[in-house]
């Protein structure tokens, strides 16, 4: 879907999971989108501090990716860049019980 300016997408539009599950330790990132199988994907850039986790990577060879968490609020904040767009996203992280 062709955008000009900047315009809300669906996560379906986006080709996003609503749920996304990380695992620090396994540098893996889950994805959950109702009524498909989860997703795991391997993480290749994954850095902890004591304020955030830092993470990026790359879409096969058409784009970059990064993400950064808040460990205090659980605030995120991504983006996914490509030769013709960026799609910056936003969301709540809250440990797995």
């Amino acid at each position: 879907m062709a955008v000009t300016g900047c315009s809300r997408l669906s996560l379906e539009d986006a080709n996003l999971a609503g749920i996304m599950l990380l695992d620090v330790e396994k540098k893996q990132l889950t994805s959950i989108a109702m009524g498909k199988d989860p997703r795991t994907d391997d993480l290749g850039n994954v850095t902890v501090t004591d304020k955030t986790i830092l993470i990026n990577g790359t879409r096969g060879t058409d784009g970059i990716w990064s993400s950064v968490v808040n460990l205090e609020t659980g605030q995120v904040s991504a983006g996914v860049s490509t030769p013709d767009s960026t799609l910056s996203l936003l969301g709540k992280c809250t440990p797995k019980p």
